[in-house]
């Protein structure tokens, strides 16, 4: 070569690193278009074009052309196969295009030629867990977050490996840590939320999905799992709307449908979610879960015969589903079929048959057993089914007597009368409360009975808020404490919020009854909303209340009712709350006693409605005829005329009782004291 040639390759080799200036200047500056051109104007001869491979391949993926972006990169690292760049590329493209081995292989080329390797250990560690292996995976990303402890989705993706290796609390700390770099981090919030709902925090669930929709509004499963959480804490209000949500963008889901038919059964909408219950029987006809709650929902609306045949159907479909077996239990009368006791022992006698399903089963033959006129097999059958309950379901008995202890020292008489300003005036809301099984829904049904009444049933608008009360306070301290610092505007402000939600039940009624029994515990609250509020506190003999709890499939609510030490402690504590409140708080408070009310009704009526602030109304006596929706465990009894037969029922079972005597102390019959 001349020196004149030597002179135009020099020249043109200037050229060519020009081009490829110019291709990076533009592509930095998001000018693709010339970026490109510049960088084919290198030809493939020079020195340079294995950059523009290079930088081509990042254009091409750039444009969503990974195919065509990984065949200019695996070009380019062939031909430098010690540039930590182009590896890295080759990688992270490699992984967008779904192919991870050839990604997991780049990026551990990279790794021990790079000065930084963060970037490519977060790129690794989520390669080796898109391939599944976690162990690995969690290993890089440990490693990444260690290099870039602000990276935000190092720690998510960490937490995602840490999860499915089964290692919770390590994967909510990353998840948590994420968050905190990024407080809006949709994807992290989400992550958290799932992994606190199959951790069973389901109060924290819900926080974390709440912020996950509002980062992500579009994202439909994080709906679909915030609706679940909802529903799983009893806050039916809440979760409909997010299943309606799920259901307008699914409108053929099964799940969906089932959804919001729930959330509108214990909302009391009973026609609505009759409608919906069957839409889902018609998409799936052959779910068992879909005739269940079809058949759940008939039964609350009082239609029994086509509940009875719902919960036939969904046993036909899955002859193990223990809450059709007790569902329907509940309705029947004593025309259970000779058969039924034998199809539930055989159940029962099924080694392959889990234990939840076990008890649901165990409380029907119970059921059937004590109809039948078999009390001590009864008893028996009923201490199997509350065993296998109680060992999954342990109830705290320590814990809930310092619930009881805060409370009382918390709401004292000072207490009250440093806030007589607070709240409310209003009188529309009647509270009734007490132990379960203590005659409270024929209580409700005699209220509702009355024109100017609505029953809205079990409410769970006060448990809400005392768990939501410390954010809305504004203080760190858990109920009861936080109740001490709410200012008397605050107070007024969740009574605002509270009537409106009554409004909503029943927009023409004077008086709205709420319920919810475990209010009891939350009085102090609610005297703080509703100093103006009528209390009705339903009670029945000690032994005759906790025994009927025994006899109840409550699932996995209300632990104390799954043994007779457990529920007698707890009716201690709830003796000892009742007496403290009848002293400190400003609230009318109304006693009405089962055993009165079902002796001599007329005159425990009159005195209920006059403490209600209502007329007589002889209507309250025919509540039996009463069409309304019942959704307690006390539905086919409401809808029946007064009868004594369980007065003194306990008496059946005493020789079984000893455990629940001792419990009960002085509370016991004085006959079967020592």
């Amino acid at each position: 070569m001349n020196r004149r040639d030597r002179r135009k390759t020099a020249a043109s080799d200037t050229n060519w690193a020009a081009d490829l200036n110019k291709g990076l200047s533009d592509h930095k500056a998001g000018r693709l278009d010339a970026a490109e051109r510049a960088y084919r104007r290198i030809p493939s001869r020079a020195p340079e074009a294995v950059e523009a491979l290079h930088w081509l391949g990042v254009l091409a993926h750039q444009r969503g052309q990974d195919q065509r972006a990984l065949r200019f990169l695996r070009q380019s690292a062939e031909r430098q196969p010690d540039n930590p760049v182009c590896l890295h590329h080759l990688g992270e493209v490699a992984r967008a295009a779904g192919q991870f081995e050839e990604a997991v292989a780049a990026y551990r080329k990279a790794l021990p030629l790079a000065r930084d390797p963060g970037d490519i250990l977060f790129g690794l560690g989520t390669a080796l867990l898109d391939l599944g292996d976690n162990e690995a995976a969690a290993e890089a990303l440990q490693q990444a977050v260690a290099h870039a402890p602000r990276d935000p989705q190092a720690y998510n993706n960490l937490g995602n490996a840490q999860a499915a290796l089964g290692q919770t609390e390590a994967g909510l700390a990353s998840y948590r840590q994420a968050i905190a770099l990024a407080p809006g981090y949709g994807e992290a919030l989400a992550n958290l939320g799932l992994a606190l709902e199959a951790a069973g925090d389901t109060q924290e669930a819900m926080r974390a999905l709440r912020a996950a929709v509002a980062a992500e509004p579009d994202r439909g499963a994080l709906r679909e799992a915030l609706a679940r959480v909802l529903m799983g804490l009893d806050r039916w209000e809440e979760a409909e709307p997010e299943a309606r949500a799920v259901l307008a963008e699914k409108p053929g889901s099964l799940a969906a449908l089932l959804a919001l038919g729930q959330c509108l059964t214990r909302l009391g909408r009973i026609e609505e979610a009759l409608s919906l219950h069957r839409r889902a029987t018609a998409v799936a006809p052959e779910d068992a879960t879909a005739w269940f709650l079809l058949g759940l929902c008939q039964q609350i609306g009082g239609d029994f015969e086509a509940a009875r045949e719902s919960l036939e159907r969904t046993i036909t479909l899955r002859p193990d589903h223990g809450q059709a077996h007790y569902s329907l239990a509940l309705i029947r009368g004593k025309d259970a079929p000779a058969t039924e006791r034998t199809r539930l022992e055989t159940l029962l006698a099924d080694p392959e048959l889990p234990d939840s399903e076990r008890s649901h089963i165990a409380f029907a033959l119970a059921r059937l057993l004590e109809r039948g006129g078999s009390p001590d097999d009864a008893f028996a059958a009923y201490a199997k089914a509350n065993a296998l309950r109680f060992a999954v379901h342990p109830f705290d008995i320590e814990g809930h007597e310092t619930l009881v202890d805060r409370l009382i020292e918390t709401f004292n008489a000072a207490f009250f009368a440093q806030r007589r300003d607070f709240g409310s005036p209003s009188q529309r809301p009647v509270f009734i409360v007490g132990m379960p099984r203590c005659g409270s829904t024929l209580t409700e049904q005699i209220l509702a009975s009355h024109p100017e009444v609505h029953g809205a049933g079990e409410l769970n608008y006060v448990r809400a808020l005392v768990q939501d009360l410390p954010g809305l306070v504004g203080v760190g301290e858990p109920y009861p404490a936080c109740a001490a610092k709410m200012t008397a505007a605050q107070s007024r402000r969740l009574a605002e919020t509270h009537l409106g939600k009554l409004e909503a039940c029943d927009p023409g009624a004077a008086r709205v009854v709420d319920k919810m029994l475990g209010n009891y515990l939350r009085l102090g609250l609610i005297a703080l909303m509703f100093p103006n509020a009528t209390v009705v506190h339903c009670h029945r003999d000690p032994v005759d209340t906790c025994l009927s709890c025994f006899f109840q499939d409550f699932g996995s609510g209300l632990r104390f009712s799954y043994d007779l030490r457990a529920l007698g402690v707890a009716y201690r504590a709830y003796r000892r709350i009742m007496e403290h409140w009848k002293a400190v708080l400003p609230l009318t408070l109304v006693e009405v006693g089962y055993e009165d009310l079902v002796e001599e009704p007329e005159p425990v009526v009159r005195r209920l409605l006059a403490a209600c602030g209502l007329e007589w109304d002889a209507r309250c006596l025919e509540f039996h005829t009463s069409e309304r929706a019942v959704a307690t465990s006390s539905v086919w009894q409401v809808r029946q005329p007064l009868y004594r037969s369980s007065v003194e029922r306990w008496r059946r079972y005493e020789a079984h009782l000893g455990p629940l005597f001792d419990a009960l102390g002085e509370l016991a019959p004085k006959a079967d004291r020592p």
